[in-house]
């Protein structure tokens, strides 16, 4: 039988798989919604002590911070590490729209569980700021994409590359939130266009500036 020692570690925390404590966490979750799960019952559906699970994680907000990095954003990091490496070509928005809907499909209780804890982060500071430093590692991996396509096809970037990538992962969280609801109004080409939408209006933008006399404003 298992034994706590004195810092509240547990001997089975060595026998039991990270895997498996993420996925009784995700089952916990989606029955009981953040607010609603606690460690006890994510430890009990894992089969494991209390001790076993603060072994892993310490605390409900740094285990959901690890299901939603290692289910979500690590896949994230590799499909825009991938979009950066083919910079420039045509099969990139394609690309990013086609993974970005698989990943709403495949993870959707994990959205669903996002988006109530943006609702409790809202509201709660130190919540917030964890929220917070997710997102401006995802914009600043968005903004190395962006400015790596702006490089390979020659066109001036000529807005803010933060200020786009924030605005990227808005359009892509609003349009995953809709297709949870509604497939057929989000189909998986519909991030894509809209993403070629913006960039025809960034090169036409470039373009005109380009021909404008040196010393004229650009109006934002």
């Amino acid at each position: 039988m298992p034994t706590d020692d004195r810092n509240g570690n547990s001997d089975d925390a060595r026998g039991t798989s990270r895997e498996q404590l993420l996925d009784a966490a995700a089952s916990v979750f989606a029955e009981r919604g953040y607010s609603g799960a606690s460690m006890e019952a994510i430890a009990r559906a894992a089969g494991v002590t209390k001790g076993a699970l603060y072994w892993n994680f310490e605390s409900k907000a740094d285990l959901f911070f690890s299901l939603l990095e290692e289910r979500v954003d690590q896949r994230l990091r590799v499909l825009l590490n991938a979009a950066e490496a083919i910079a420039g070509e045509e099969t990139v928005t394609p690309l990013v729209s086609r993974e970005i809907s698989a990943l709403a499909d495949e993870q959707r209780q994990i959205h669903l569980l996002t988006h109530e804890y943006w609702s409790l982060a809202a509201r709660d500071p130190e919540l917030g700021a964890r929220y917070a430093a997710r997102q401006r590692t995802l914009r600043e991996l968005i903004s190395h994409a962006l400015v790596a396509h702006h490089e390979a096809t020659s066109v001036a970037l000529t807005h803010d590359p933060l200020e786009l990538a924030t605005a990227v992962l808005a359009l892509a969280t609003g349009l995953g939130m809709d297709r949870l609801i509604d497939p057929d109004a989000v189909p998986e080409t519909l991030f894509g266009e809209i993403l070629q939408l913006i960039y025809d209006g960034l090169v036409l933008r470039s373009a005109s500036a380009a021909l404008r006399p040196a010393g004229d404003a650009v109006d934002d």
